[in-house]
């Protein structure tokens, strides 16, 4: 009897002492570091400052690309710089990437707001560029109905047409548009992203992706054909966003069910790796999770919902690095003593660094919305960065 005790009790241990590993696992015991440096000027809530920035992609050697309320901007050597002003019969310009080769893709807008023929995709080499850049002076592409989503190191675009009812996913190089075949004759698909090897990811459906009878699924393109990725148990949809240069790609899969309410379905976050997709790891209590961006080391971005708060329409970001998830959200408050209300974060590239903004408020309540650029501490240069086109905060002392 006194032997049935004794193993009972190193039964529980062992027990807790598995579930205490694992949790410690998920969790990191210590988040990582970073410095915050501010992208442009602060927004209020009724006016959005010519200098405010909005971050969309960050490339290899630390420039990062985004928006202004008037011209796209570059972040480069610890320096803002517009790129071009906004020209007669435009009104807005989306740089949805940047390469290693500091070649930005990018597409401008009509005053009426459509994205109709008249809008502008194209291609600007920033590297060793002093003058002024003009329209005129870009690589315009030949489709007016071609959107830009994503470019490798060697200029080859991705991204969708839109001349029919029905999104098409293609690939852009040197001046010439191929399309990427469906899953089934007649369906859509949209081209997200592409890696060095040319391997690109995307989602493709039987019909109209917002057709809620016919499925959707995530995809790989590669050497012209069409691979699907499968789905996680219990799931019915797929969405591929995102592939490294090891063939690694993340997305989504929901299961239609109804417990996210007005935010529609229930997202699953997966890895695909090794020809196998896998859920993402993820805590009890996360409604949806969504990767959006998986580096080359393996780091993955992940938005989810609800956030650790008590918040319940909040959405919240981790980083998924080396098996532990990371809440971003909460290292960018400690970093930066902020009151955070949002975080939207867009991109990080193969040194860890991340670029978005994120929305806080100021001891008398007032909100705003800052441009913001994460850097790992063991990859900053220098301790400060003073001037007004890159502001420096942290690390804080905590």
């Amino acid at each position: 009897m006194k032997s049935r005790v004794i193993w009972g009790v190193v039964s529980l241990l062992i027990f807790f002492t598995a579930s205490a590993s694992s949790a410690g696992a998920l969790w990191a015991k210590q988040p990582p570091r970073y410095s915050v440096i501010l992208l442009g000027e602060p927004a209020n809530e009724s006016e959005w400052a010519d200098g405010h920035v909005r971050p969309t992609s960050i490339n290899n050697r630390g420039d990062v690309v985004g928006v202004t309320a008037f011209a796209p901007v570059l972040y480069r050597d610890r320096r803002l710089r517009y790129l071009w002003p906004a020209e007669e019969g435009y009104f807005t310009y989306f740089p949805p990437a940047i390469n290693d080769r500091g070649i930005i893709a990018a597409i401008a807008f009509p005053l009426d707001g459509n994205q109709s023929p008249s809008a502008i995709a194209f291609t600007y080499p920033t590297l060793g560029r002093t003058q002024p850049f003009t329209l005129a002076g870009a690589s315009i592409f030949a489709s007016r109905w071609f959107v830009p989503r994503d470019m490798s190191g060697w200029g080859t675009i991705v991204g969708e047409l839109r001349d029919t009812p029905l999104r098409t996913a293609v690939v852009y190089r040197d001046g010439e548009v191929r399309t990427l075949p469906p899953l089934s004759p007649g369906g859509e698909a949209v081209a997200n992203a592409i890696n060095s090897r040319g391997q690109i990811v995307g989602t493709s459906g039987a019909e109209n992706f917002s057709h809620p009878f016919f499925p959707t699924r995530a995809v790989i393109w590669s050497d012209g054909r069409v691979r699907d990725l499968g789905l996680l148990p219990g799931c019915v949809n797929a969405y591929g966003v995102h592939i490294n240069d090891r063939g690694e790609a993340v997305g989504s899969c929901d299961d239609a069910s109804e417990e996210a309410g007005l935010l529609g379905n229930v997202a699953h976050g997966f890895i695909w790796r090794n020809g196998v997709m896998r859920r993402v790891p993820v805590p009890a209590g996360t409604q949806s999770c969504a990767p959006v961006r998986i580096n080359n080391r393996g780091d993955v971005l992940i938005n989810y919902f609800p956030r650790r708060s008590s918040d319940l329409f909040y959405y919240g970001w981790w980083l998924y690095s080396g098996g532990v998830l990371h809440e971003v959200d909460e290292i960018v408050a400690k970093e930066t003593g902020w009151r955070l209300a949002h975080l939207e974060l867009c991109d990080i590239n193969d040194r860890g660094e991340i670029v978005g903004y994120a929305q806080y408020s100021d001891p008398a309540f007032r909100s705003f919305t800052q441009g913001i650029l994460l850097v790992p501490d063991h990859d900053r240069t220098q301790s400060r960065i003073s001037g007004s086109n890159g502001r420096f905060i942290g690390p804080r002392n905590h």
